[in-house]
């Protein structure tokens, strides 16, 4: 797998791609402590409530899935032919990358989205600063198709209303409406607190993870109920799994 060249003018658009694949990933009350690190990481993340910051809706994610392919093929350093080649659709190529949303209009799938919005990155009409403070419906007015999320746009061009809709999934997200008794409820930093203690058994194991100290075996703080220590980490499981040849 190739690797990223990472130099400081990269650094914004890694930046952007982490807090992306956040909000695409980390869409569940386990991850709360995973949050609270990145924010301590990231201060701005603090300008919205913890939940507002999940990509649940349809338009959201496919915004964000639409960004992070421009961001990452800037990184590798493709120009915007390179990439119309890449997602080209060509039916023919059984492997193609044509038969991403392939129920949909070429130029509502996912590839060609793409390829619309690095072509509108390299030509400077947004970044991943920019990004930051778009709206949805201002992001895909750039990306050259306004009518994928804003009612306004799709009236104007006929249409019942924005193609976002033709997608199967959630579009609407207002986890503030969630009631106290609804195991959804709970979307502030506050909660996000809560939820990480109740996860590792105490403000101090919370207050070390997030600031990526290991939780100490001699401390009662992030133990579970058969006295085992844990802390949440990304790696690859351990299998008794013997090799077979």
């Amino acid at each position: 797998m190739p690797t990223l060249p990472i130099d400081v003018a990269n650094l914004s658009n890694l930046k952007r791609l982490i807090v992306s694949a956040a909000r695409m990933a980390l869409l569940y009350g386990i991850f709360s402590p995973d949050w609270l690190r990145l924010k301590r990481v990231l201060p701005e993340l603090a300008k919205h409530e913890w939940k507002h910051w999940w990509a649940v809706t349809e338009a959201d994610r496919l915004r964000l899935r639409v960004e992070i392919d421009a961001l990452c093929a800037d990184l590798y350093g493709l120009d915007p032919d390179d990439f119309d080649w890449i997602v080209r659709n060509d039916p023919t190529d059984p492997k193609g990358f044509w038969r991403v949303d392939k129920h949909l209009p070429y130029r509502e799938r996912l590839t060609a989205l793409s390829a619309a919005a690095f072509r509108a990155l390299k030509e400077g009409k947004w970044s991943a600063e920019s990004a930051a403070n778009l709206s949805n419906d201002e992001f895909f007015e750039i990306v050259g198709i306004p009518e994928l999320t804003s009612p306004e746009a799709a009236k104007a061009k006929g249409l019942p209303g924005p193609l976002i809709l033709k997608r199967n999934g959630c579009h609407v997200w207002k986890p503030e409406n969630f009631p106290a008794a609804d195991p959804r409820h709970g979307w502030t930093w506050d909660h996000c607190w809560q939820d990480a203690i109740a996860l590792l058994g105490s403000e101090d194991a919370v207050k070390k993870y997030v600031e990526g100290e290991p939780v100490s075996a001699g401390s009662t703080s992030g133990i579970d109920s058969e006295g085992t220590v844990f802390r949440l980490k990304a790696g690859r499981a351990t299998s008794p799994q013997k090799p077979l040849f």
